[in-house]
């Protein structure tokens, strides 16, 4: 059989849909309807298609006669795919260690092993009750579970799966697991308060000072400052910018999105420093920014959510600003946290400077009626 080469799953929770995305582009309108993620497969009917799926869309492909493919050839062509690619439950080792303890656990656990393992997209996001409803089974046992695969609770179990499917998950797949259609006002309120607490509880005890410290060396000891970021990372770019404009001089906001930002990096002196704000989903915009501004020998700072971000190896220095869980459409509260103190230490690295700063730009500001002045 040959070796499927279109499509990497590295980092994407939920396969089939990667293999809809790219057959939908493949064939006709009419058939893109009859490509669906619940398409029910037996195995050997999924062996068959590894033999014969790939053959047929390389024959379509070759012949550029798309339209011809049957919707069942489509189906078996989808399943192809999904099973010609690696095997995540073999590569990531949370999937991994449940994957090797399946046969020794109970009915139950089984049942819950065998869903995380095809689900981990989902499960991040679920409760512990909506992961026992899913299963048929009981909190309890979800509880257990977690701690019998060596975490401290389903919450633990629950981060070990994160960098594995946080860069992928799609805007559906993040609301359909809230509970944003089933929870009334107040609860959703109490729980999204809390939610930020333990974010910011998470912050607190795990931020590496040392390297937050070197951020804020680097920031004050340079002339010129530029902070960038692009979608909705942005607005945490925008806020640093803005507030550093308010303490010292020679700071410059950039959006990613725009093309001009090329070049204004290409056109700062060599050795300028770039902090640059990225959380998932990671705009591509931004890792081809992150390159250029390491072959224009600038030095990058990136403030980023994780580990495994794609931007981490072009960064001078990385700081990762911890986010347990996985937002419904963005969670900025640790990264403004960060932000704050950020500026409240450059600020307080300017001595005498900040006080002269400041009366400039008040001054400014009364000459140019910016502000509303109640007297």
């Amino acid at each position: 059989m040959s070796e499927f080469p279109l499509i990497s799953s590295k980092g994407y929770p939920n396969i089939m849909s990667d293999s809809i995305l790219f057959l939908s582009n493949c064939v006709s309108p009419p058939l893109k309807s009859a490509l669906s993620p619940e398409a029910d497969l037996d195995s050997s009917e999924i062996s068959q298609a590894l033999s014969s799926g790939y053959e047929s869309l390389q024959q379509s492909q070759q012949s550029q006669d798309l339209n011809s493919v049957s919707l069942q050839s489509t189906s078996l062509i989808c399943k192809s795919v999904v099973s010609a690619l690696p095997d995540l439950s073999s590569s990531h080792p949370a999937l991994s260690n449940i994957t090797k303890r399946l046969k020794s656990l109970t009915p139950k656990a089984r049942i819950l092993g065998d869903y995380i393992v095809q689900n981990p997209g989902k499960v991040v996001l679920m409760t512990t009750r909506q992961l026992a409803r899913a299963c048929g089974i009981s909190e309890a046992t979800v509880v257990r579970f977690a701690m019998g695969m060596g975490y401290d609770g389903y919450g633990d179990l629950q981060q070990a799966l994160k960098d594995l499917v946080s860069t992928g998950l799609a805007l559906p797949d993040r609301s359909e697991t809230n509970e944003i259609m089933e929870e009334s006002g107040l609860n959703r309120l109490h729980r999204v308060i809390l939610e930020e607490l333990g974010e910011l509880r998470s912050l607190y005890e795990t931020i590496n000072i040392s390297v937050l410290n070197e951020f804020i060396k680097n920031i004050i000891s340079s002339p010129v400052v530029y902070v960038l970021s692009s979608r909705i990372s942005y607005t945490s770019a925008y806020y640093m910018g803005w507030s550093l404009t308010k303490i010292r001089k020679g700071i410059h906001i950039l959006k990613g999105s725009d093309s001009t930002s090329i070049d204004t990096l290409s056109a700062a002196p060599e050795g300028s420093l770039v902090v640059l704000i990225a959380t998932t989903r990671y705009p591509n915009e931004l890792l081809k920014l992150s390159k250029l501004i390491k072959r224009l020998g600038h030095r990058l700072l990136v403030l980023t959510d994780s580990p495994n971000s794609p931007l981490t190896p072009f960064a001078t220095l990385s700081l990762e600003v911890p986010m347990r869980a996985i937002p419904f459409t963005g969670n900025p509260s640790n990264m403004l946290c960060v932000i704050k103190y950020i500026v409240q230490e450059v600020a307080a690295g300017q001595g005498d400077q900040l006080k002269d700063h400041q009366q400039h730009i008040e001054q400014i500001y009364l000459e140019n009626d910016i502000m509303f002045n109640a007297v």
